[in-house]
């Protein structure tokens, strides 16, 4: 775990330095997807020139498999995930009620959503993996979807 979070903090940092070149519409918005539970931990950072993701799964005490990915997203699938993001009420976003609870139980991965824009958090009230509120139930499944996020 303390190796993924050192290059995940290194790749952020990397990517702070490029600020000079963002001056695009939408290039102040980022997306953070997480998904843990005591056995598993799963990421996705989406900026309109990178995404990462993080499936991390402990297999036993002393044995950890790390998988990360670091890939530029296509033009097209950055837009439609702007596009699902205009379907959100931000300001209601950590209000919203989630449909399931099987992760109160370990039945599931424990989920959040958070859209970092300009300098403001948006961050989602817990919800089920694979199962998010219906308000950003499309926002949730774009980024899945151009992640290299294991189901």
């Amino acid at each position: 775990m303390k190796n993924v979070v050192t290059v995940l903090f290194a790749l952020l940092l990397l990517s702070g330095c490029a600020s000079t070149a963002l001056k695009k519409q939408g290039d102040k918005i980022f997306f953070e997807y997480e998904a843990l539970t005591r056995g598993a931990y799963k990421k996705v950072i989406v900026k309109h020139d990178t995404i990462i993701t993080i499936n991390e799964k402990a297999l036993d005490k002393e044995r950890v498999i790390d998988k990360f990915v670091n890939k530029k997203p296509k033009k097209r699938n950055w837009n439609k995930i702007l596009a699902e993001l205009e379907k959100v009420n931000l300001n209601k976003l950590s209000t919203l009620k989630p449909p399931s609870t099987r992760s109160h139980h370990d039945g599931a991965l424990i989920a959040n959503l958070k859209v970092i824009k300009q300098d403001t958090t948006y961050q989602s009230s817990s919800f089920d993996h694979g199962n998010p509120p219906m308000e950003i139930k499309g926002l949730v499944n774009r980024i899945i979807e151009v992640s290299d996020l294991e189901k």
